[in-house]
């Protein structure tokens, strides 16, 4: 059996200026936006834009979706924005009521600022009908 240490782990057992760890991994606030949208018959391939802009730095800790049974399997929504909408998470309709996680590892303590348009969150809608019924998203980051 071996014994070893994680990134930030390694960092404090050091010590010392040179490895101070980055902001947003130890002793962080963890902060959250919720967001709601009651969907009619909202057309495939739309985008929903989901609570503020993020600030510089925050780093994706989870995404929480939820959603009714009246979207059914046809509708896919993807949790992301406007440069990866798969960032976080994508789920079928299943005719039931859902609720998903955080499902991508890169999405994860994901930086924002990392890329262009990251900072806003936003539900992309793909499949062979209109989409009805509750959305609900909780997005939680670190940020000192």
């Amino acid at each position: 059996m071996s014994e070893v240490l994680g990134v930030q782990a390694t960092k404090i057992a050091a010590g010392g200026i040179a490895n101070q760890c980055a902001e947003g991994v130890q002793d962080a606030r963890l902060k959250c936006i919720v967001d709601s949208y009651e969907a009619s018959a909202l057309a495939s391939d739309s985008t929903i834009t989901m609570g503020g802009t993020l600030p510089a730095g925050a780093r994706i800790q989870e995404i929480i979706l939820s959603f009714d049974a009246t979207l059914n399997a046809n509708n896919t929504l993807e949790v992301g924005d406007s440069d990866n909408y798969t960032r976080y998470a994508s789920v079928d309709g299943t005719g039931a009521i859902v609720f998903q996680r955080l499902e991508t590892v890169d999405g994860m303590d994901y930086v924002i600022g990392t890329a262009s348009g990251d900072n806003q969150v936003v539900i992309h809608t793909t499949g062979a009908s209109t989409a009805t019924g509750t959305i609900k998203l909780a997005i939680f980051y670190t940020k000192d």
